[in-house]
């Protein structure tokens, strides 16, 4: 996606006016995220529609994705990653008094309306693959050997070999 969306967003005001915010988002301010990859995307796409319900309740739907690149927890070599988070949110007032019924989850927006990319580097947080490893079996030789007790390096490295001939003789 080309078009950068803004930083501060009024979702209140966009779910009212029936707004689609359809683009790209920068990952510089997304340090949480960045902790979690091997090297972080320059930018997250991000579709999302605002809309009021039949009952006046404010919502947002739709979904942000990015390919961020992690380390494979098996074969520790880099493994990219399409995250995609789908949201389906009610948003209210803060402070208001609210019971969510088209949608489990909810989100308080203040007078000065939220960080569009806080919010996206949340949903993805939440999103990304709690151990990252390969689709295939990635696992070295050597792992595979001593997994499986065979024979090889890992067998001949017994450096109390010699303490069990000591206790043979006495």
């Amino acid at each position: 996606m080309s078009k950068y969306l803004p930083e501060r967003i009024f979702p209140l005001r966009l779910a009212r006016e029936e707004h689609r915010l359809r683009g790209s988002i920068s990952t510089q301010p997304m340090l949480r995220l960045k902790r979690e990859l091997a090297f972080s995307p320059t930018e997250v796409d991000v579709d999302l529609f605002f809309r009021m319900s039949k009952d006046c309740q404010h919502l947002a739907k739709g979904v942000v994705w990015a390919t961020c690149a992690f380390v494979c927890q098996r074969c520790l070599d880099q493994l990219l990653v399409k995250v995609e988070a789908k949201i389906q949110v009610n948003l209210v007032s803060e402070g208001e008094a609210h019971e969510p019924r088209d949608f489990c989850e909810f989100i308080a927006i203040g007078d000065s309306g939220i960080s569009l990319s806080t919010w996206m580097e949340d949903e993805l947080l939440l999103a990304i693959p709690q151990v990252p490893v390969h689709n295939y079996d990635c696992t070295t030789e050597d792992i595979r050997r001593a997994l499986s007790g065979q024979s090889g390096q890992v067998a001949e490295n017994r450096p109390f070999a010699g303490l069990s001939s000591l206790a043979k003789h006495n």
